[in-house]
């Protein structure tokens, strides 16, 4: 275990530390359908399924329902916060059901705006003549409440130099030590009513990441606090909210939030090892070794999560014999309640002894996987 940060994508520089979770560009510029008619895919913002566009608005209510209301943003289902470079074309408030709904909508410094809706109500009229600031939109239903807000042509201030050294020096290098983490000196962080509401949820998310891993130390469920941790960090594009996000996926199996890690990445191999199926075995360019120092500046990666990267980069650099090593310093570290981490291990085990040969060993660990939701066609693929 230590500390790590993995590289910065220069990509999208002008949209600044913020995540463009649905950009909108100009007009002219609307995705059509093409000419052969394949349907577009749409990822779902909630559960990262991908969907039809076609079939949004079932999905919504067949998968999160409980949730009964949801915005829909120039026609894209939204989660919580969303940039547009553009002014808002269409705002749809969607209530499931039966219910009623008070909507509060503010726009800038205007006055508030309350309306109760049931259904499926356009807000457009409300909010077409801003050209540019902040739409807030809270939807209400009984003791239930969520809040959207929709930054249109620019940010609120966003200082995270503060937040990445204060959550190192009183969060992560604790944990690394494995010591309690200082949270007293963290928490006035996120609780500063003078920082802005994306500063704020950006310090909660590094706050839910270190509980998580301090309640996963302790033996202790932590599945909510590290979703919990990914909600808040997946908006962001600094060094310690992709590294976070990184580890947070391959963790917790969210393997395709790898899929944006390419060769100068960290995170590369485990990228290729379960996304790619033509790199299950094999791939041609050369590993970047997973090391850290004393002077990295980064987020707390567990031993686990350490050990496994690096086992990945011996297993696609054919060293078998630091391979072997390190599975069974990870067989120490792994419980028989961590899940995911031992269906990590099966695979790796079972890709490991199609290398060797050694059929015996393959079968024993693909039959580990029959059945599960992201490995089980493989297991079957290669047991036949």
């Amino acid at each position: 275990m230590g500390i790590i940060s993995d590289y910065l994508e220069q990509t999208r520089e002008k949209l600044g530390k913020f995540v463009d979770i649905a950009k909108f560009g100009s007009i002219a510029n609307i995705p059509v359908s093409p000419p052969d008619d394949t349907p577009d895919l749409y990822e779902c913002p909630l559960c990262g399924e991908k969907i039809l566009s076609d079939d949004q608005n079932r999905h919504m209510h067949d998968k999160h329902g409980n949730q009964y209301a949801y915005l829909r943003v120039n026609n894209r289902i939204i989660n919580d916060y969303v940039f547009s470079e553009v002014p808002i074309r269409s705002m749809d408030a969607v209530i499931l059901g039966d219910r009623t709904a008070s909507i509060v909508i503010r726009v800038n410094d205007q006055p508030p705006l309350e309306i109760n809706i049931s259904g499926t109500v356009s807000l457009t009229k409300h909010i077409d003549k801003i050209i540019a600031g902040e739409i807030n939109i809270i939807i209400k239903i009984s003791s239930i409440q969520k809040e959207y807000i929709v930054y249109v042509k620019q940010l609120p201030g966003f200082a995270n130099d503060t937040i990445d050294r204060t959550a190192l020096r009183h969060l992560f290098i604790p944990l690394s030590k494995k010591e309690k983490p200082d949270y007293r000196s963290f928490t006035p962080i996120f609780t500063n009513p003078a920082n802005s509401v994306l500063e704020n949820r950006y310090a909660s998310g590094l706050h839910d990441y270190a509980l998580a891993f301090q309640m996963a130390q302790e033996k202790e469920e932590a599945k909510e606090h590290f979703e919990s941790a990914l909600g808040c960090l997946r908006n962001f594009r600094t060094n310690f909210a992709i590294t976070a996000r990184r580890i947070l996926a391959l963790r917790m199996n969210c393997f395709p939030l790898l899929k944006d890690c390419d060769i100068g990445s960290r995170f590369y191999a485990a990228n290729c090892f379960f996304n790619k199926h033509d790199s299950r075995l094999h791939i041609k360019d050369k590993i970047v070794t997973l090391q850290q120092n004393d002077s990295e500046y980064g987020v707390y990666i567990d031993e686990f999560t350490e050990r496994f990267l690096e086992c990945l980069t011996a297993f696609y650099n054919d060293d078998l014999i630091i391979l072997d090593e390190l599975y069974a310093v990870l067989q120490g570290i792994v419980s028989e309640k961590e899940r995911n981490n031992q269906d990590k291990l099966f695979l790796l085990c079972a890709r490991t002894a199609i290398k060797k040969s050694d059929k015996v060993k393959k079968e024993k660990y693909y039959r580990q996987l029959l059945g599960h939701p992201q490995f089980g066609m493989e297991a079957e693929e290669m047991m036949k």
